[in-house]
């Protein structure tokens, strides 16, 4: 999974959703616009299945803002990091444990 000319691309060019969208459209295993899951014509449910153990190119699904609604993705690189975009450094790698404590679920896009 190629990843590293995506980092530093500032949140207002490439947001969370969009960056895990790039990363899997790479992979020949595109994911729906967001505003498409929004309307309802796509559900991505339908493209991936939950998983227990993170594993690499798993989505990571967060709830940053607290409660039980997802408002933040991630994709798990291996070794404890995942790469995602945030409002304040863009496009970047972080430890998966520095957010583990607010994650929703994992899922495994669907061949």
């Amino acid at each position: 999974m190629y990843v590293a000319d995506l980092i530093g691309i500032p949140f207002e060019k490439m947001q969370c959703w969009d960056l895990v969208r790039e990363i899997y459209k790479r992979e020949h295993r595109p994911l729906p616009d967001y505003t498409e899951m929004l309307r309802g014509t796509t559900v991505c449910s339908n493209l991936v299945e939950p998983i227990h153990t993170p594993e690499p190119g798993c989505i990571c699904a967060y709830a940053l803002k607290g409660g039980d609604a997802i408002d933040h993705v991630a994709v798990y690189l291996g070794v404890n990091q995942i790469i995602h975009a945030t409002e304040g450094s863009g496009v970047c790698i972080e430890p998966y444990s520095r957010y583990v404590s607010r994650l929703i679920g994992l899922y495994r896009r669907l061949p």
